[in-house]
């Protein structure tokens, strides 16, 4: 087993851009401060850019019959209008759009940031359908929950991740470090909180190769398949869990899937493999390394900051915040999980337990049977729909 173990960490590649915040900012300097740094991670988008956006945006709501009452836009609108800009020979917003996504986040050091859509001036509505088009520039989009959601909403919904059907993001607690089901997962803040709701980012090379320097005996645990919860989002035929493991190597590439409270959480169902005293201990040292200072970017989402992040090469977490009482003012953000068709790395066949397919562009999301894809501009339809839940 320890022969077959060193075979498969020798295989690796290291495409990605290991990083470690040490290995960017010198002692005492924030990442605010540090250019070198905001040159790789932070991008803007110029005004010509915007009013190209707005221009699209503006057409999607045309498009989108009474998106006031429904809360619903035309994810067929939002298709057309995507077209429309890749077909635009020389649009510098498609230009900027691949190069970050594809030079930054698939590869380089799987983040970024790009400011900023103008969410003060611009409706609610329209916020959501630029914010659509420009995730659909990266890649097709990929439902989010059984309910089909195409687009997000990270928000405080008075829940708690106790119940197991419950999912962290729908809370106000501390994420921890996790990746989502998607190649690429894009956050857009319309309203950062009152305290806290901070987010993070750990290189995954950068954590294995630290457990390989220093607890390699721990590797064969988080190598192996393990069960994780499905949080009752489970496909037809399926189980209430999957099997995978925590590092996938496959064609010398290193890739990572993890949410330790469904890994926790999924010990609930009698027949999930159990995990072993070993195991506890290889994924207890796995969030020490993540939960160390020195391995982590920290960023705070202002309004209109667009975030990027490679599931595959990194890690994320949002630390526990507490919000403003006035509903108008609460932490609110959109997300979408995107498939790029191109440029993206090959990922092993089990991953199709979560993913679906591995194929490129239709892999990612929580994909059931007769789903019909949906984009709710507002977060009250979201809010009902827990309501009828609980």
């Amino acid at each position: 087993m320890a022969s077959n173990i060193q075979e498969i960490i020798d295989s690796i590649q290291h495409p990605d851009e290991a990083w470690t915040r040490d290995s960017y900012l010198k002692e005492g300097i924030s990442a605010i401060e540090a250019n070198e740094l905001r040159e790789k991670w932070l991008f803007h988008l110029s005004k010509d850019e915007i009013d190209l956006l707005s221009h699209a945006a503006d057409n999607v709501l045309k498009q989108s019959e009474q998106y006031l009452e429904t809360f619903l836009l035309s994810l067929a609108a939002v298709e057309l209008e995507t077209n429309k800009l890749l077909k635009d020979e020389g649009n510098s917003l498609v230009e900027k759009i691949r190069f970050i996504s594809r030079e930054k986040v698939l590869r380089g050091q799987g983040f970024a940031i790009i400011k900023r859509i103008p969410v003060e001036l611009w409706h609610q509505a329209k916020v959501a359908a630029a914010y659509l088009i420009l995730s659909r520039l990266v890649g097709p989009l990929r439902p989010q929950n059984k309910a089909g959601h195409t687009l997000g909403h990270v928000a405080d919904l008075g829940l708690s991740s106790d119940n197991p059907n419950v999912r962290v993001y729908q809370t106000k607690e501390r994420q921890t470090f996790h990746t989502d089901s998607s190649d690429i997962v894009g956050l857009l803040c319309i309203r950062p909180a009152k305290e806290g709701g901070i987010s993070a980012v750990v290189s995954t090379p950068a954590i294995f190769e630290r457990i390989k320097e220093t607890r390699s005996d721990l590797l064969p645990s988080l190598l192996k398949p393990l069960a994780a919860d499905r949080r009752g989002e489970i496909p037809p035929g399926g189980q209430p869990y999957f099997m995978i493991p925590v590092f996938s190597i496959y064609e010398g590439y290193l890739s990572c899937i993890y949410q330790r409270q469904y890994l926790d959480s999924s010990q609930r169902f009698p027949d999930a493999p159990r995990q072993t005293s070993v195991d506890v201990e290889a994924l207890n040292y796995f969030d020490s390394l993540c939960n160390d200072p020195s391995m982590q970017f920290s960023m705070r989402l202002e309004p209109g900051d667009i975030q990027l992040l490679n599931n595959h090469s990194t890690l994320h977490d949002r630390s526990a915040f507490i919000d403003y009482p006035e509903p108008s003012l609460r932490r609110h953000l959109l997300r979408t999980w995107i498939a790029p068709e191109e440029g993206v790395r090959p990922l092993p066949p089990i991953f199709a337990q979560r993913y679906g397919t591995v194929e490129p562009g239709k892999r990612g999301g929580v994909g059931l049977v007769d789903q019909i894809p949906v984009a709710y501009w507002d977060l009250s339809p979201i809010l009902q729909e827990v309501k009828l839940e609980t």
